[in-house]
């Protein structure tokens, strides 16, 4: 990481511990700078009223057994955003989930990498 990046992270997360989180949001993780881990709550009359989702550094809602990605049409269920909640009106998974969900994987720091089919053996769900 820059020197750059290290020193606007550090004081991201300095201001997060001495000021708080905006209003909907609290820190889960973040013992160090690569990886963080946000709790989100959207805010005002939506679907996801009183539900928390859990949000990796690369904006990817994780799916770990204590959180799980909102059923969203523009969230995939490997935690993928397409884009925001609020004005969602209906929980439902995008059409192309399965095919989106089984071609792309991630690398260690989150990010999607694509794969070609047949790459993996078969994942019967």
């Amino acid at each position: 990481m820059s020197r750059i990046a290290t020193k606007r992270l550090q004081k991201e997360l300095s201001d997060l511990q001495t000021k708080g989180c905006p209003t909907g949001c609290r820190v889960i993780q973040a013992e160090n700078l690569e990886e963080w881990i946000i709790a989100l709550r959207v805010l005002g009359e939506t679907v996801y009223d009183g539900e928390e989702f859990a949000l990796s550094p690369e904006v990817t809602f994780l799916n770990d057994g204590n959180f799980k990605p909102p059923t969203h049409p523009h969230v995939y269920t490997n935690g993928t955003m397409q884009s925001m909640l609020a004005s969602c009106k209906k929980k439902e998974l995008p059409p192309d989930n399965d095919r989106y969900r089984l071609t792309y994987v991630f690398d260690k720091r989150f990010r999607p990498v694509s794969i070609e089919p047949g790459a993996f053996p078969a994942i019967h769900l």
